[in-house]
């Protein structure tokens, strides 16, 4: 995740232990493997803006790994500690609640 004072924000985010391709190239998996490979990870940038009285920062990916992402504003509750940014998303999954937290 790297932020940029004039307003930027990259984030490439990836589950531990992912399997790697059959082949030794970009193109050599299986249709599969690239299934799983996209379910362990997301990637996206474009620029933020912060709400500090209320806790949050808002990025606005201008582009992204996930299509739907694009433009589309994603919430993040923030909790800073000394030199520790904790960022916290709150889900409803499609059919509406239960809500899941994931946490960064």
């Amino acid at each position: 995740m790297i932020y940029t004072p004039d307003g930027f924000v990259s984030a490439a985010l990836m589950a531990s232990g992912r399997p790697g391709f059959s082949g030794d190239g970009l193109i050599d998996g299986t249709s599969q493997q690239y299934t799983e490979a996209g379910r362990g990870f997301i990637g996206y940038s474009g620029v933020y803006d912060v709400d500090e009285a209320q806790s949050f920062v808002t990025h606005r990916p201008l582009v992204a790994f996930a299509p739907n992402m694009v433009n589309s504003p994603q919430k993040r509750f923030v909790e800073l500690k000394g030199d520790v940014l904790a960022l916290t998303v709150e889900q409803v999954a499609p059919a509406g609640p239960p809500v899941a937290k994931s946490r960064l």
